[in-house]
């Protein structure tokens, strides 16, 4: 079934394929208190640049300033950070994610090596690349995600609120969104605003739920990348359009699977 009624934000498409219609919280989903008779959303994809949508309507606005975090561990942030800063660097999705961006930016010439980190949640990522030699920022829309970069990680700067909504009176050299445009309705809007931010020879870093591999297996209601949460799932396709929109030129991208099993795309990408 196409669905003409809707538009495709990274295309401007109105060509939307019916993947597969959602009823009832899969297993795989944290509990976000949706009621069970008002759980209802449909998986879409794009026929235009591929991409996957999540097109629903059970998530509040204020959800990312407090339930999500509160949601995944009863919003103790120090304790999930604590836990995920000793798994080891074969078992560590973020300790593998600093060693491939370490490698891909080996020989640029970074005279300040200030990397701004948006939507950093437990701040594990900056925590890491403290450890390169980064000063380190941040910008996050939950409070205690911020007092925990500041006191705990102790970054050079926290910013609280939106990307869209604030102002950052400094550039930086790699700016980086691990696993956040996937929960953003408009993530062009962001990554356009992430350019005032980046130096001309600054590179930009994704990383997005890949969902190309699920569909081919069937197996999206077993598989977290589809989660209610997540409103874009992507592929190879959709993430070049999406950096093209966005007013980036793509540098390297490539799909793996995490060590803990997430199926993931990530990109490299320079200003156009």
């Amino acid at each position: 079934m196409i669905n003409k009624k809707l538009f495709c934000v990274i295309c401007r498409g109105n060509e939307l394929k019916l993947i597969k219609k959602i009823v009832k919280k899969p297993s795989v989903e944290v509990e976000y208190n949706i009621p069970p008779d008002q759980y209802l959303r449909h998986i879409y994809q794009c026929l235009g640049c591929g991409v996957y949508y999540n097109h629903h309507n059970l998530l509040d606005k204020d959800f990312y300033n407090n339930t999500y975090n509160e949601s995944i561990e009863d919003g103790i942030i120090n304790k999930r950070f604590e836990r995920i800063i000793n798994i080891n660097s074969k078992n560590s999705d973020n300790k593998n994610r600093v060693k491939r961006i370490d490698n891909f930016c080996q020989g640029k010439l970074f005279t300040d090596k200030k990397v701004l980190d948006i939507g950093s949640g437990t701040c594990v990522f900056l925590y890491e690349m403290k450890k390169l030699g980064f000063k380190t920022y941040c910008i996050d829309p939950d409070h205690s995600a911020i007092n925990h970069a500041e006191k705990v990680v102790k970054v050079n700067g926290a910013y609280h609120g939106d990307l869209l909504n604030i102002n950052i009176n400094n550039r930086f050299e790699l700016i980086t969104f691990n696993k956040v445009l996937e929960h953003l309705v408009n993530p062009i809007d962001h990554l356009k605003k992430s350019r005032d931010y980046l130096k001309n020879n600054g590179i930009l870093y994704i990383e997005l739920p890949e969902g190309d591999r699920i569909i081919k297996k069937n197996i999206i209601e077993n598989r977290s990348e589809f989660a209610v949460e997540h409103y874009t799932i992507y592929n190879k396709n959709s993430i070049n359009k999406l950096l093209y929109e966005s007013g980036f030129d793509m540098l390297k991208s490539e799909v793996v699977t995490d060590p803990s099993g997430k199926y993931t795309i990530y990109a490299f990408a320079e200003l156009l």
